[in-house]
């Protein structure tokens, strides 16, 4: 990525101030001239000084944070500008900082507005930006892992949207609840009216609803798996 102009100036050559993939220490310079300033030239530092979760008013990403040193040099002296970005792959900066300004966005578009922080191209219920940077999931194909839910539900119902296996969904809303450990209860105690289910939800591959399934899907709801 470079810039071509600051502050009004068009440089004769591009300043690198990101690439991917990036690594926390990685440093780079680079240097230009000033378009119609004779003997005035750029140097800019760019120093990745960390990585980490950023929370964006619309959702929470991994972010670097970029340290820039930029040089203004000629006859007048030496000009040192110093500014921090938060750069997010495939989305850019999302936040800059100087010595009197701190600023972030609320919205992007991505492959010319194709993508934007409100489209949901496979309409399952999650915008395209949390499937490309939160779930990893396909924001062309509605069913990721093809096992007969939608990513949207299945992550609303506490499911992995790129696991096949839906362990514990006995049945088969593409949720992960109460309601199944209900089934698995019904079924114990001979209930006929909760004996259908999804038997490739059973948690131990026996093709059976009971105990193991009810403390799996227990584990799941109280969030400690």
């Amino acid at each position: 990525m470079s810039i071509w102009g600051d502050g009004g100036y068009r440089f004769t050559a591009g300043l690198l101030v990101a690439w991917y993939p990036m690594q926390v220490g990685d440093h780079r310079e680079s240097s230009a001239n000033i378009v119609g300033v004779p003997g005035v030239s750029v140097n800019l530092t760019t120093d990745v000084v960390g990585m980490g979760p950023l929370a964006l008013s619309l959702d929470q990403f991994i972010s670097y944070e970029i340290l820039y040193q930029m040089r203004i040099s000629g006859p007048g002296g030496t000009v040192l500008d110093t500014f921090r970005q938060w750069i997010v792959p495939h989305i850019g900066v999302v936040k800059y900082q100087n010595a009197d300004s701190l600023l972030e966005i609320t919205s992007f578009a991505i492959g010319g507005g194709t993508i934007t922080q409100d489209t949901d191209a496979d309409s399952d219920a999650l915008k395209d930006y949390q499937e490309l940077f939160v779930h990893n999931t396909d924001w062309q194909i509605a069913d990721s892992d093809d096992d007969g839910c939608d990513d949207g539900p299945e992550v609303a119902g506490g499911r992995d949207p790129l696991a096949e296996d839906p362990q514990g969904d006995l049945n088969a809303d593409c949720a992960l609840n109460l309601e199944d450990a209900i089934t698995a209860m019904q079924i114990i105690a001979g209930d006929e009216s909760g004996s259908t289910i999804d038997m490739g939800a059973d948690v131990n591959d026996d093709l059976k609803a009971g105990f193991p399934e009810i403390i799996y899907i227990l584990q799941g709801v109280a969030e400690l798996r």
